[in-house]
């Protein structure tokens, strides 16, 4: 029970940060990026997004899905080899 409750946490939280990614992508190519003095209008932003957005988008997921599952799977993998 408590490996399932821990699984679905996991779940949650990934698609939680994926889609909080999501929308801050949306946020720049609406708005453009202004943070720590850095301007980028929206129109470049747009630019460079069009091109590689889906790709950048993609490797930002499989980032944040290694980062929150790879713990569980290494261990996984480590116990296994040692039995």
């Amino acid at each position: 029970m408590k490996k399932t409750i821990f699984f679905i946490i996991k779940i949650i939280t990934t698609i939680s940060i994926i889609l909080s990614g999501l929308v801050v992508l949306t946020n720049w190519r609406l708005n453009g990026i202004h943070m720590f003095g850095l301007d980028i209008s929206a129109e470049q932003v747009n630019m460079f997004v069009d091109t590689s957005g889906s790709y950048i988008f993609l490797a930002f997921s499989a980032i944040v899905i290694l980062i929150v599952f790879g713990v569980w799977v290494g261990k996984r993998v480590i116990a296994k080899k040692k039995e």
